[in-house]
């Protein structure tokens, strides 16, 4: 991987080839994306943006994740452009295979785990920093960096009514009854909806725009369940290969709630009755 000035010169440096082509690709909501075919034939795909910082941080995520990722080629330096190149995978079909082996492969990245949480890098929950220093409480990790975090940013930016911000101070003050403390953290990918899991050809499931970091591993699979959720053969495929606590069902809302919190802060009041539903579970 090389951290270039220009989408031009990440292309001449990787790849040998300026663009020939380019075709935008759908799915994302923070960047535009790209499939670019260069002048000597080669295919790669490419994320732009505004802020060169988060690209940096997704690609140094996507070199550690220990999963089917796209390879990073270049990354913008900060001085010019903000982009990312990767590796382009043709698009297979979305057959029970794929879930069963997505599944699967979600139980195997978190099988990777650390006695803390958190991690050596901070990164970005879309645009919205995402503060990674490591912790040995999981329940205080997510309190102060997950969900006083986004509180705090939904108080400044006017998306917090008195009655949101008192469930969620209950919450952060109730947490340790709440959260499990645990002593082993799994590797998560950190945002994981239906459109971060990508099938390329033939049906290979392939993990794209992590936000990764050491946490417990059912702030993943709450986080699939948002925005349409998986199919039902992943949550089988996973469930077999590393069941999950009975208890799950009663936190999922709690780590549902960092993500909604944050889409309250980036997209504005179309979210803030859900952030108060899923704050008021726990009054």
């Amino acid at each position: 991987m090389i951290k270039t000035a220009t989408i031009r010169d990440a292309c001449m440096q990787t790849c040998g080839a300026p663009i020939a082509k380019k075709t935008p690709c759908s799915g994302g909501c923070i960047n535009e994306a790209f499939h670019a075919t260069l002048e000597n034939g080669q295919q790669v795909f490419i994320k732009r943006g505004t802020d060169a910082r988060a690209f940096q941080c997704e690609a140094y995520a996507l070199n550690k994740m220990p999963v089917k990722v796209p390879q990073v080629l270049a990354v913008a330096d900060g001085t010019d452009e903000a982009f990312l190149l990767l590796e382009y995978l043709p698009p297979g079909a979305t057959t029970t295979d794929f879930w069963t082996a997505a599944g699967q492969q979600l139980a195997q990245l978190h099988r990777n785990t650390n006695d803390r949480c958190g991690w050596d890098h901070y990164n970005f929950i879309g645009h919205t920093p995402q503060i990674n220093t490591f912790h040995h409480s999981w329940p205080d990790f997510f309190a102060e960096h997950r969900l006083r975090y986004q509180l705090d940013l939904a108080i400044e930016r006017g998306y917090a009514d008195r009655s949101l911000i008192s469930s969620v101070e209950h919450i952060i003050a109730t947490i340790t009854n709440l959260l499990p403390a645990g002593t082993q953290h799994s590797f998560l990918h950190g945002d994981l909806w239906n459109g971060n899991v990508f099938c390329a050809t033939p049906s290979t499931p392939v993990f794209i725009d992590p936000a990764a970091y050491y946490g417990h591993r059912e702030a993943d699979l709450a986080m699939t369940e948002l925005f349409g959720g998986f199919a039902p053969a992943f949550y089988n495929a996973y469930a077999e290969a590393y069941p999950l606590d009975p208890h799950y069902s009663e936190r999922k809302p709690l780590y549902q709630l960092y993500h909604i919190l944050n889409h309250l802060n980036t997209f504005g009041d179309s979210y803030f009755s859900q952030a108060q539903s899923l704050a008021a579970f726990y009054l």
